[in-house]
């Protein structure tokens, strides 16, 4: 991860009180980071589902991770691949 990723724009910012003591301008633009519970829902986990860990910690499993939906579609084909590859073996030649 690099500074310049893991940004949004949001136009429903209205404070721009600055919560670090990071010196320079407040953006004004809208632009803010990403959550740790906005990177879960893009890959995939539901809203139930527990951060145990910091912030930090949970940006780098997040990223590191694969979507959930996408894991499932390779398994659901997979499965099936499995099925039919069966189902020729079984079936009596012509």
């Amino acid at each position: 991860m690099g500074r310049g990723r893991n940004r949004v724009i949001d136009h429903r910012l209205k404070d721009f009180t600055p919560v670090t003591n990071i010196m320079g301008e407040v953006n004004r633009e809208g632009i803010r980071h990403m959550t740790p519970r906005e990177w879960a829902r893009l890959q995939g986990y539901p809203d139930e589902f527990s951060i145990p860990v910091s912030h930090t910690q949970a940006y780098k499993q997040f990223a590191n991770s694969v979507a959930v939906p996408a894991v499932k579609a390779t398994a659901t084909l997979i499965l099936e691949t499995l099925a039919q590859a069966k189902d020729s073996r079984i079936s009596p030649a012509a």
